[in-house]
């Protein structure tokens, strides 16, 4: 959801050469990170032929399955919220730009492999595993 306030088309805003237009504005957003695999939650199963040889030296074909990825049925989506603050002014007849936006962005349950031993027989499973915050200032001068 986003707001803006263009003060300067208000009644009490006096009109000036040096000051021509000013315009807040402000803005909330959360989404989901829909890029993620599908059932990376689940625990896939790999099915193969495999050959046993015995004492005997019998060969004997043998088919399996087995999980090829462990499960996490705790798994949630990552998702992200971001704040923006931002000022639009334009200064002598508007010859000069200048827009200054301040953001926060904030990714909550990074989904990342888990670190497993590799005798664990199967892929490390993903958990939620972190969170992450950008801060920053852009300032453009046209």
């Amino acid at each position: 959801m986003s707001v803006g306030w263009v003060a300067s088309d208000e009644n009490f805003f006096r009109k000036s050469d040096t000051l021509n237009y000013l315009k807040l504005r402000a803005s909330w957003g959360q989404v989901g990170h829909q890029n993620a695999g599908a059932f990376q939650y689940l625990a896939p199963v790999t099915f193969a032929n495999t050959t046993y040889i015995f004492v005997n030296e019998e060969v004997l074909l043998s088919p399996g399955a087995n999980p090829s990825r462990l499960a996490n049925p705790d798994l949630i989506w990552e998702t992200s919220e971001q704040t923006n603050l931002g000022l639009d002014a334009r200064f002598l007849m508007n010859t000069l730009s200048v827009t200054l936006d301040l953001y926060e962005k904030t990714t909550r349950d990074w989904l990342i492999r888990a670190p497993i031993l590799a005798t664990a027989g199967a892929d490390a499973p993903f958990i939620n595993g972190g969170d992450v915050t950008n801060r920053g200032i852009e300032l453009a001068i046209r």
